[in-house]
């Protein structure tokens, strides 16, 4: 019976740590996705900087060309 409870009180033990692995893990791929996904909305704001500016670059143009 002492065996037993042993053998049941080691299985917890493994479980645990393989659990506390697989939570380590997977804190790293969050943090791999949350540095990529800020690199990411970076670069989404300076695209929709570019996108304004041509936008009033074009508006600029346009109105030089409908003046007389």
């Amino acid at each position: 019976m002492k065996r037993q409870h042993s053998n049941h009180i080691r299985k917890m033990e493994l479980i645990q740590t393989s659990l506390q692995q697989q939570q380590l893990y997977l804190k790293d791929k969050l943090q791999l996705l949350s540095n990529y996904n800020s690199d990411y909305l970076k670069r989404i704001k300076v695209l929709g900087n570019e996108i304004v500016s041509l936008q009033k670059t074009t508006m600029e143009l346009l109105s030089k060309k409908n003046k007389p």
